[in-house]
């Protein structure tokens, strides 16, 4: 199936653009002007259809306060590209990102600050924007991406990882998996060709917050993690960076849901093994991709017979599960499930003693010296 790029004639012609095409040129850059202002955006110059201004995103990535103007604002696409910290993305992901929040926030506060002297023009722009975040949808926000030195913050490794995880540091430095201290979050970043397009973040306290959170944008809808040829296919991020010492071809798909766009990229290999979670949702899933996929690979089933995923297996029981193989023509759910003695975890409603409190705040053991450097060689890279 061929997906409809933002821009191109198809998706012009599609009915979120044609939203957008409605509003008048001034509407649509009035908008955009008014954005900038918004978020303390200085020198803004027209030049053709954008908006040339000096950077505010929020990355303290230019030294000098970008007083040279680098960004850019498409006001007539509704994109941003930033040619000085090298960051671009939509319009609402840049919103989203100068206000700290995700997107569906940021559409609430459209309606309530932006002014334009024809309501029906703002409603337009909403109808534009939720054309490409209904999940029935075949068109998709541009792919955000981000200079990898926004991580640097956060390369720390968590107790919560080595410890009651037992991840291999190994794992966590090739995924650059980090720590968020603001918001006592492990960070999980996303690479997609090369390019940061994202990370989502994990609580460690139940907190009442999501579990897991995503950065604007975050294209989970088309793109998988740590794809790999003959994959295995999992649920959860966190599997595959748990999991990697073992299985090098561990591949997420951010979730039970799996769309069109994700099964055309595992299509491509010869052999594809699905292990998606012992529950209704994850039986569906394995019925809905291995069907999918029949014509194209050849599937095999991990038969799990245990109550749990593979972050939560130890390492020899994941081995031994792995070998239990079957082709997804012979594969059925299991009819009952052996419980594991599983990882105790935070973020499971249980509240930390203060020894637990005091190590989340300062994440002790962190990235050293050679290993950052490492990193941002391979980022500039």
């Amino acid at each position: 199936m061929k997906f409809s790029k933002v821009g191109s004639d198809a998706a012009i012609k599609s009915g979120g653009m044609a939203e957008l095409l409605n509003m008048t040129n001034d509407e649509k850059k009035s908008i955009c002007i008014e954005m900038l202002n918004e978020f303390g955006a200085s020198n803004i110059q027209e030049r053709g259809d954008e908006l040339i201004h000096s950077c505010c995103l929020p990355f303290g990535l230019h030294k000098n306060g970008d007083r040279n103007p680098s960004a850019s604002l498409n006001w007539r696409k509704m994109v941003f590209h930033c040619h000085g910290c090298d960051n671009s993305g939509s319009f609402m992901w840049f919103i989203a990102v100068c206000r700290g929040e995700e997107v569906g926030e940021s559409r609430k506060w459209i309606t309530r600050r932006v002014d334009v002297e024809s309501p029906e023009s703002i409603q337009s722009l909403l109808r534009f924007i939720d054309t490409f975040y209904d999940p029935k949808s075949e068109l998709v926000p541009p792919m955000p991406h981000f200079n990898p030195s926004v991580l640097d913050d956060w390369l720390l490794i968590h107790p919560y990882l080595t410890e009651q995880r037992h991840i291999p540091e190994s794992n966590i430095i090739h995924f650059k998996v980090g720590f968020n201290p603001k918001e006592d979050r492990i960070v999980l970043p996303h690479f997609w060709k090369g390019k940061l397009v994202g990370w989502q973040t994990r609580r460690l306290v139940n907190d009442g917050s999501a579990k897991y959170k995503n950065s604007p944008d975050f294209p989970k809808r088309e793109t998988l993690f740590n794809i790999s040829k003959n994959p295995i296919v999992v649920e959860s991020v966190m599997s595959v960076v748990s999991k990697y010492h073992l299985a090098s071809n561990l591949c997420s798909t951010f979730g039970a849901s799996v769309t069109k766009k994700q099964i055309n990229l595992l299509a491509d290999n010869p052999q594809v093994t699905l292990w998606f979670d012992n529950d209704d949702v994850g039986y569906k899933a394995t019925r809905k991709v291995g069907e999918a996929l029949m014509p194209y690979s050849d599937i095999m089933v991990i038969a799990n017979p245990y109550a749990a995923d593979p972050a939560d297996l130890d390492d020899e029981t994941f081995l031994e599960v792995l070998e239990r193989r079957v082709p997804f023509s012979l594969w059925t759910p299991p009819s009952q499930l052996k419980e594991i003695n599983m990882l105790k975890k935070y973020g499971t409603g249980k509240v930390l003693d203060e020894d637990q409190k005091e190590v989340s705040k300062e994440a002790t053991k962190t990235w050293t010296e050679k290993d950052q450097e490492e990193l941002q060689e391979e980022n500039k890279q």
